[in-house]
C-alpha cells in the first residue's frame, strides 16, 4: 500500500486524533481522581479535627491547659497510623504534639478553635502515601493500556477506511475504463444516499454532457467538412480546367470569376464557423450597451429593404411598445436581426409579405418576424436551430444552415429565448430578451 494513499492518510489521521483524544482523556481522568483523593483526605482531616475539638470539650476533667493537654494526648493515641496533631497556644507555644511521622509527604490543615475559654490552634496532618500509590496504579494503567488501545484503533481505522473507500476504488476503475471512443459507459453508483453517491451521480452527469459535446463536435466537424468540400472542389476543378490548355481572355476571366464567387462563398462559411468556434470556446463578447429596440429593428429593416424589393416581398414593421431598450452588444444584436430577416425573405415567395413586430411582453423585449413561407413541418421545428440543419433536404436554398444556430448562440449569450411558432400560412420566429421601457415615443407602423 502506498504511503500517499488516502487510506493510509485516513488511518494516520484517525490514529492522531484518537491518540490526542485519548491522551487528553487520560490526563483528565488522572487529574479528576487526584483531586477527588485529595478532597477526600481534606474532608477526612476536617472530620477528625471536629471530632478532636468535640473530644476536648466534652472529655476534659478540668478547664485548665494541663487537662486539655492530657485529653489531647489520650485522643492522639487513637489516630490512624501516620497522622499527627499539634496543639498550640495563642503565643505559638506547643501545648501538645503527637510523635512526628517518618514521612514528610503529608497533607496538613490548621484551624483556630476555642475550648473551655482557651484560644487554641490545631495543626493536623495525614500521610499521602496511599494517595500516591493509588495515583501510581492509575497512571501505570493508563500509560500501559493506551498503546494497546491505539493499536486496536489503528487496525480498526485502517479496516474502516478500506471499507469506506472501496466504492471510490471501484468508481476509479470504472472511470479509467472510459475512453473518448466509448463515452456511453457510466460509473456504477450504489444507492447509499451519501457523498459518494452524489459524487458518482455528478460524474455521470458530467459524462452525459461530455458525450453530448463530443457528439455535437463530431456532427459539427462532419458537416463543416461537407460544406467546405464543395467550394474547394469547385475552385480546384475550375483552376485545373483553366490551366489544362491555352484559352482566350474571356475564358480566363470567366474561370477567375467563378473562383472569386466560390471564394466569397467559402470566406463567409469560414467566418461563420470561426464565430461558432469562438462561442463554443467561451470567448467573451464585446461590451454591452443600452440599445433602443425600435431603432435597431428599423435600421435592420432598412438594410434588407432592397433585397425585399428585388424579390417583390412587402416588408412591414410594427412597433407595439415604443421606448423598449435592451442591453446587448450592438453588432451582435444587428446580426441577430439580419439573420431572422434574411431567413424570412429567403423562403417567402414573391408578392407575399414579411411582418416584423417589436414590443414588450411579460417584462421582456419581444421581437417577432412573421413570414408567409408555407410553414415548417413539425419534424423540422425541434432541429431548426441546430448547426448545418436545413429543412430543405435537397439543399436547394442558399446558405449553409448556420444562420439560425448563430442567432440562437447570440440570444443565449444575452440570457434570452429564441423559438419558432407556426402561424397561418407561415412561421413566426420570435426572440425574447431582458429589457425595459427607457423612453416614450409614438407608435410607428411601416
Amino acid at each position: 500500500m502506498k504511503l500517499s494513499s488516502m487510506q493510509v492518510r485516513l488511518a494516520a489521521w484517525c490514529l492522531l486524533v484518537l491518540g490526542v483524544g485519548m491522551a487528553l482523556f487520560a490526563i483528565a481522568i488522572f487529574v479528576d481522581v487526584r483531586d477527588e483523593l485529595m478532597e477526600g483526605v481534606h474532608e477526612s482531616l476536617i472530620a477528625t479535627l471536629r471530632s478532636f475539638e468535640l473530644f476536648l470539650e466534652k472529655e476534659s476533667h478540668g478547664t485548665d491547659l494541663a487537662a486539655i493537654r492530657e485529653e489531647a494526648r489520650e485522643y492522639s493515641t487513637g489516630l490512624p497510623a501516620g497522622h499527627r496533631v499539634v496543639v498550640r497556644t495563642p503565643d505559638g507555644a506547643v501545648l501538645f504534639a503527637s510523635p512526628p511521622t517518618t514521612t514528610t509527604d503529608v497533607y496538613e490543615i490548621s484551624e483556630h478553635i476555642k475550648v473551655h475559654g482557651h484560644e487554641l490552634t490545631i495543626d493536623m496532618a495525614a500521610p499521602l502515601a496511599q494517595v500516591h500509590e493509588t495515583l501510581a496504579l492509575l497512571r501505570n494503567a493508563l500509560v500501559f493500556r493506551l498503546p494497546l488501545m491505539l493499536a486496536i484503533a489503528i487496525v480498526g481505522g485502517a479496516s474502516i477506511a478500506k471499507r469506506a473507500l472501496r466504492p471510490v476504488a471501484e468508481m476509479t476503475a470504472d472511470a479509467q475504463a472510459i475512453g473518448m471512443n466509448d463515452l456511453s459507459r457510466r460509473l456504477v453508483v450504489r444507492p447509499t444516499g451519501d457523498e459518494l453517491e452524489r459524487l458518482g451521480v455528478a460524474w455521470n452527469t458530467m459524462l452525459d454532457r461530455l458525450d453530448a459535446s463530443v457528439q455535437l463536435m463530431k456532427r459539427f466537424t462532419a458537416d463543416a467538412a461537407h460544406e467546405l468540400r464543395t467550394p474547394i472542389s469547385i475552385i480546384r476543378s475550375t483552376a485545373e480546367l483553366a490551366l489544362r490548355k491555352d484559352r482566350d481572355d474571356a475564358s480566363y476571366r470567366a474561370a477567375l470569376s467563378g473562383v472569386q464567387q466560390e471564394t466569397v462563398h467559402l470566406t463567409r462559411l469560414v467566418e461563420e464557423l470561426t464565430w461558432l468556434a469562438r462561442y463554443d470556446a467561451g470567448a467573451p463578447g464585446a461590451d454591452r450597451e443600452i440599445i433602443l429596440v425600435e431603432e435597431a429593428v428599423r435600421t435592420a429593416c432598412n438594410a434588407v429593404t432592397p433585397l425585399a424589393e428585388e424579390r417583390r416581398i412587402r416588408l412591414e414593421l410594427q412597433i407595439e411598445e415604443p421606448g423598449c431598450g435592451v442591453q446587448m452588444d450592438p453588432l451582435a444584436f444587428r446580426r441577430l436581426l439580419l439573420i431572422l430577416l434574411d431567413n424570412a425573405l429567403k423562403f417567402t415567395p414573391a408578392n407575399r409579405s414579411v411582418r416584423v413586430m417589436a414590443g414588450m411582453k411579460n417584462g421582456r423585449a419581444r421581437i417577432e418576424v412573421r413570414d408567409q413561407a408555407g410553414g415548417i413541418g413539425p419534424e423540422h421545428i425541434e432541429h431548426i436551430f441546430e448547426r448545418f440543419y436545413q429543412a430543405d433536404p435537397g439543399r436547394t436554398s442558399p446558405g449553409f444552415g448556420l444562420g439560425l444556430s448563430i442567432a440562437k448562440a447570440i440570444v443565449d449569450m444575452h440570457n434570452g429565448v429564441i423559438g419558432v411558432e407556426p402561424i397561418d400560412g407561415g412561421s413566426c420566429f420570435y426572440v425574447e430578451l431582458p429589457g425595459s421601457v427607457i423612453a416614450q415615443r409614438p407608435t410607428v407602423t411601416a
